[in-house]
Parts: structure tokens; sequence; C-alpha cells
């Protein structure tokens, strides 16, 4: 029913709001049927489509290892706690303004209730790491290793490189980091305790 009305020349938004008794589906899945080539009109028979050119994936050059983080997942963050009950958090977050825009890391320190922000131009990896290099440089080792005993952070990108996180460049250890899928619950279960 939809090809003839396509072949005709009636856009598929005009078909979807005019007969919607018999189209199911949305805009997209129709558009995206048409191109696998499940109806009988093609995607020369929509004159929309064929003037717009195809859009062009973005690739992130900094991808996601999740496969090496089996020292950084939430048993081993339970274990730590019980072991260390006293070790202050410090959650670790990224705020993307728009998509491709300027950046925000957030740092909050959970116990005194206050947070350092630091803006970037992209989203990656290097960025985190280049924050904590600068961090760890001008407060000094024993400052450092006291504020940032333990951070907390979710599986995003920006956070792909736990190793270069924890120690620095001679290999000393320098904080430790889990990955927490929702920081939220954990902050509550905290406070609950």
């Amino acid at each position: 029913m939809l090809s003839p009305l396509i072949r005709k020349g009636q856009f598929l938004h005009h078909i979807c709001v005019n007969h919607p008794d018999f189209t199911i589906f949305s805009e997209k899945y129709i558009y995206n049927y048409v191109d696998a080539g499940i109806f009988s009109a093609k995607n020369l028979d929509l004159s929309k489509k064929v003037k717009y050119h195809p859009r062009k994936s973005k690739h992130d050059s900094f991808k996601v290892n999740h496969s090496g983080r089996h020292n950084w997942t939430f048993d081993d963050f339970q274990k730590y706690l019980l072991e260390n009950p006293d070790t202050p958090i410090v959650e670790l977050d990224s705020v993307e303004g728009r998509n491709g825009g300027k950046v925000l890391l957030t740092i909050h320190f959970v116990e005194s209730c206050f947070m350092l922000a630091f803006l970037w131009d992209s989203n990656n990896s290097q960025f985190v790491i280049d924050i904590f290099e600068r961090l760890y440089w001008e407060l000094r080792l024993d400052i450092f290793m006291q504020l940032f005993q333990l951070c907390i952070t979710d599986n995003s990108s920006e956070f792909s490189n736990p190793a270069v996180i924890e120690f620095d460049k001679e290999g000393n250890r320098r904080t430790r980091l889990f990955y927490l899928r929702l920081i939220r619950k954990v902050r509550l279960k905290i406070i609950m305790k």
C-alpha cells in the first residue's frame, strides 16, 4: 500500500499523517525498509532522500577498552571499602555540552561536598590524564595522595586508561580507581552505612 503512494510522488510524512491505519511503523523505520529494498518503492522514488547526501559517521579515535578492567569493578570497590572503611571517596565524571563540543571534567569530593570542574575542548582520555598529571605535580605527592585516595567513575571512554590515572610515570601508585555503572546508587549505599 505504501509503494504506490510513494511512486506517485507523495512525501512519506504526508502518507504517514493521512493513512495512520496502515502505517504502523515510524517514518524512520519506513525509510530504513525502503533503503533495505523490502518495499517495491526504491530510494529514487523518495524525492527528498535523493537530494541529501548520506551522513558521515564520526569515529572516535579513543576507544574504550573494557577487557583490562578486571581489577577495577564494583566488586573490587566493595572489597576495598570493607578493608578500608574510612577512605575518602572522590567521584569523577564528565559533562559534555553538545556532541563534539567543550567538556567539563567534574571532580567531586564526597566527604566535604566540594567539587572541582575543568573545562576542556574535547572529550577523550588524554584530557583526563593531563588533568591528573597537572594536579599531581601542582599539589605535591603527599597532598595529592591524601586527597585522591579512592576515585570512582563510570565506564565512559575518557576514563579508559585506568593504569595511567592510578600510577605516575615512575610506576608509583598515586590513587585507586574503580568503575561503577551508577554512581548515584553507590552514593546512597555509602550514605546509608
